[in-house]
């Protein structure tokens, strides 16, 4: 095959499948690559068929059915692919594909960004990819995401350009704790089995989580607000929100993403950018209708969650055991809470509230291997 026939403006055009085919033909066959890449075979199946009508050349052997090998036309084009890919690298900071990798929670933010990359004239496609945290944190250390929008940094971020861009508060919604829990597949998995109440549904889709919730009701633990500019321990809006860009990102990509600026009336457009200890997302509607955090199964909002905190921190230290070794269940907790605490308290919200104060060092603590609680460090008697 004439590598001449791969010019600069073919390789804009065909950089995802070829890069696609380049690591398919690592397996037997289409099927192969499917599972060892976890990858769609439809996808696959597509950039062959992009492939070869682009080079007019057969990709598969057609003489074995679906699972036929990969034809010597294939393994030619890989290696040519694979030889350009430096001058690809260098070929990028005139005509980039930039992979976006973004939290379902973080899109009101990334599509901004995403905007202003597909307009800059160095840029030929952005392929945008709505990962689950552990898997956006996969593929950024593997190299293969450009652009992350993520809620913390890992060893491999550590050493890249990032900035804060703002908060999310992760907060209940809705439901009672006698009913169907809802849960991220991080918060599932923190879970010890005695700590769910009844039957739970596990989903790391914000959308099909939502659309659950409203018509068949139930308690989501952690569903993320919209994004919010300032940090604001009173209303919990704690929960960074990252851009972190790549190494190989080239540099006049990275500049674009560096110099941008969120318009935060895109965000929130019929909310104003609130003073610290403000929430006007949740002012005068309740927690159902705002998607902001209360108690399950009533509609006090942020200021009911603020009150039971605050409640919390003063009778949590009278029942806490001071050492780790003698750590008491959450059962065991909201029994000994029960007379003083009053109120209609779902046992699913005080849950979530002992498991965020622990992680947040207040008052609470939380045995690291193991279950239980016991008092905070700071507040030992």
């Amino acid at each position: 095959m004439a590598t001449s026939s791969l010019d600069p403006e073919t390789i804009a055009r065909m950089a995802l499948p070829l890069s696609l085919l380049a690591k398919a033909v690592n397996f037997e066959n289409q099927t192969a690559a499917a599972r060892g890449l976890d990858e769609p075979q439809a996808n696959i199946s597509r950039a062959v068929r992009l492939l070869e009508s682009v080079f007019g050349i057969d990709l598969i052997e057609k003489n074995a059915g679906s699972k036929s090998r990969w034809s010597p036309a294939a393994i030619r084009l890989a290696e040519v692919w694979n030889s350009f890919a430096a001058k690809v690298v260098e070929f990028r900071d005139d005509r980039q594909v930039v992979r976006v990798a973004t939290l379902e929670g973080m899109i009101p933010l990334a599509i901004q960004f995403v905007k202003a990359i597909i307009d800059s004239p160095q840029v030929a496609a952005v392929e945008v990819d709505m990962l689950e945290l552990s898997r956006l944190e996969e593929l950024f250390g593997r190299g293969e995401i450009d652009v992350a929008f993520s809620c913390r940094k890992t060893n491999a971020m550590d050493s890249c350009w990032s900035k804060e861009l703002g908060f999310q508060r992760l907060a209940p919604r809705g439901g009672t704790a006698d009913g169907v829990q809802i849960m991220s597949i991080g918060k599932y998995l923190m879970e010890t089995p005695e700590s769910i109440p009844g039957k739970v549904v596990v989903s790391n889709s914000l959308g099909f989580r939502e659309a659950f919730r409203k018509k068949y009701g139930g308690f989501d633990h952690d569903y993320p607000s919209a994004p919010r500019k300032h940090r604001d321990e009173a209303t919990d809006f704690t929960s960074p929100v990252l851009v972190v860009t790549s190494k190989a990102l080239s540099q006049t990509i990275r500049m674009l993403v560096e110099e941008l600026e969120v318009d935060w009336s895109v965000v929130l457009p019929e909310v104003a950018e609130p003073s610290p200890g403000e929430d006007p997302e949740l002012d005068g509607r309740g927690a159902e209708e705002s998607g902001g955090a209360g108690f399950a199964g009533n509609r006090e909002g942020v200021q009911g969650t603020r009150a039971l905190r605050d409640l919390l921190r003063e009778l949590l230290p009278k029942v806490l055991p001071q050492r780790a070794e003698d750590a008491v269940s959450g059962t065991e907790l909201i029994r000994r809470l029960k007379e003083d605490l009053g109120g209609d308290y779902t046992e699913a919200n005080l849950r979530y509230h002992f498991s965020t104060m622990a992680k947040a060092g207040s008052t609470i603590a939380k045995v690291k291997h193991g279950q239980g609680y016991y008092l905070s460090a700071g507040l030992k008697r």
